[in-house]
């Protein structure tokens, strides 16, 4: 188990997500830090099968819908890449063929599992 003891370890611990963003953001309040993780480990993997589910159903305002939620969970987490993505998925939604949704999509849904796996160990460092 790592045991978080400054913003600066945290951020040094992990390979998919980067917590200066929210080090600024909380001004060194640790309960803050913990919160916006629990929040963005809840909203990830809710968002991101709506999307899923979405490009299923063919319900593009879903997909479109839900890249726009994931953006600022991604942005917190220091991944400016992923909320780029999703804010060209985003834009994308209607124009684009499935499969170059289901590609789009499949790439993110691989990349959020990362975030989310250096997330979940992240808040361990946290509570611990």
């Amino acid at each position: 188990m790592i045991r978080v003891t400054s913003f600066h370890h945290a951020m040094s611990n992990f390979s998919h997500i980067h917590l200066g963003e929210l080090e600024n953001m909380s001004r060194g309040n640790r309960s803050f830090v913990v919160r916006m993780l629990q929040t963005c480990l809840k909203s990830i993997p809710e968002q991101m099968e709506i999307m899923q589910q979405g490009l299923g159903s063919n319900n593009r305002e879903e997909v479109k819908l839900a890249a726009h939620r994931l953006r600022p969970a991604f942005h917190y987490l220091g991944r400016a890449d992923i909320s780029t993505q999703l804010e060209n998925l985003e834009h994308r939604a209607y124009s684009s063929g499935r499969d170059e949704l289901l590609e789009s999509i499949t790439s993110l849904s691989h990349q959020a599992t990362l975030v989310v796996t250096d997330t979940r160990a992240a808040l361990e460092g946290y509570n611990a």
